[in-house]
């Protein structure tokens, strides 16, 4: 069959896309035998398997970062189109704020706490179920976390962040929004050595910290998102490069390492992968 296919793109003259290299089919063989123990975690793994998610609920006590978990398992449960998506959907239109973002234990007072990251996975899943105005709205709520500098900010009581520019890019991108022109992305090169070496070299704000390494497939992912959305696909002679330094990271059971865990770590660079090459 996969004979079949190609032969048929080279006589509608497309080339059959290249095979994916040996870190690609490690980390997919490790998600593929390992579970996670997290619910999010679960949900990343669903995503970046492109797979239902089995025993999919929302949380009876929520709050950090239940959160968290909730938001992510929405988006997979959505965007698998399974029976419990009606649900979801519902329970985040019912909790959406008059402002149009959604709190910590997606509470609706003014003087909730909110992150804009922790929003972003919810505006994917509304988009993904054709709830446009209620997606919209909160786009116009995270543009509001712009800085002056062009990046975004993920929580007001701190810098504005590469990751949350990622992050929140992605999904203004997604929908036509003004506010990415001004929006500086970091190369996907400069957070794989991040992620290596564990340092983000000549950056601001929170991104100037030194964390251990592997601290950074969140940000990995959505700026290999935001770029896909905002530029297209990687170009093909990225791909060798990014491969040397990911085969430089990867343990030898296939999977990335994060202070989350290796189902997260490799979920998201997967998730990068895909975003960037397929």
């Amino acid at each position: 069959m996969r004979a079949i296919l190609a032969s048929s793109l080279l006589l509608l003259g497309c080339a059959a896309p290249p095979a994916p290299p040996e870190a690609i089919i490690r980390a997919r063989a490790f998600l593929e035998s390992h579970e996670a123990q997290k619910p999010g975690d679960a949900a990343l793994r669903a995503l970046a398997l492109n797979r239902p998610l089995p025993g999919a609920r929302i949380p009876e006590n929520l709050g950090y970062p239940h959160d968290f978990e909730t938001a992510y398992v929405a988006l997979a449960v959505i965007r698998a189109q399974q029976p419990e998506a009606a649900a979801f959907v519902k329970f985040l239109l019912e909790h959406q704020s008059r402002d149009g973002d959604w709190g910590y234990s997606f509470a609706a007072a003014s003087d909730r706490w909110t992150e804009t990251t922790m929003n972003v996975p919810i505006v994917e899943a509304l988009l993904d179920a054709g709830e446009r105005a209620a997606a919209l709205r909160a786009v116009r709520w995270l543009e509001s976390y712009q800085a002056v500098d062009g990046r975004f900010f993920n929580d007001r009581s701190r810098p504005p962040s590469t990751e949350a520019t990622a992050a929140v890019v992605s999904v203004l991108a997604r929908v036509g929004s003004t506010a990415v022109k001004a929006a500086k992305l970091v190369r996907i090169e400069e957070i794989l050595g991040a992620m290596k070496d564990g340092v983000y070299p000549g950056l601001t704000g929170d991104d100037r910290q030194t964390h251990g390494p592997g601290s950074y497939p969140y940000g990995l992912y959505y700026a290999a998102l935001a770029e896909r959305r905002t530029t297209g696909r990687a170009d093909a002679s990225r791909r060798d490069p990014i491969v040397r330094l990911l085969a430089a990271m990867q343990e030898p059971d296939g999977s990335f390492r994060s202070g989350r865990g290796p189902v997260y770590a490799t979920a998201m660079v997967l998730l990068a992968w895909q975003a960037l090459f397929e």
